[in-house]
């Protein structure tokens, strides 16, 4: 997970509920759609396959840089070191942009300097408020 600063967006490339399903945060189906984008995750995990497949391309900023820190997760943070040099090349237009490439660049600053304690925390800390935001009990 990303911060987003309270803010629940479960936009990426390929859109649980297909690219023009939008969820109200009022909406009766947002629960079940958090829940059934949640349930597919698992059964990716457990049958071996990665969570959010890699992407053949370039594709959307933000979801690069949460597949570079799913990378750290996994045990590769050279493959996250990789993708998060790739997120910074990407020219900003908006504010958000600039915070994320800020972001991006201190994680591959962590990694690069083996510092994969720090980068874990900060990690598990994103989790912790994501899953504050979407209402989530998360362990």
């Amino acid at each position: 997970m990303v911060p987003l600063d309270g803010v629940v967006d479960l936009s990426w490339s390929e859109r649980f509920g297909g690219g023009s399903t939008t969820y109200p945060i009022d909406s009766p189906g947002l629960a079940e759609a958090i829940g059934g984008a949640a349930d597919e995750a698992i059964a990716n995990a457990r049958g071996g396959s990665p969570i959010a497949p890699p992407p053949g391309g370039v594709d959307n900023v933000r979801m690069q840089e949460a597949r570079a820190y799913g990378l750290v997760l996994s045990g590769n943070p050279q493959g996250a070191i990789e993708v998060l040099h790739r997120v910074r090349r990407h020219r900003p237009t908006y504010p958000w942009e600039d915070e994320l490439l800020e972001r991006a660049g201190a994680v591959a600053a962590l990694i690069e300097t083996q510092r994969l304690h720090e980068v874990m925390q900060l990690l598990t800390g994103w989790r912790r408020e994501n899953c504050a935001s979407l209402g989530l009990q998360c362990e």
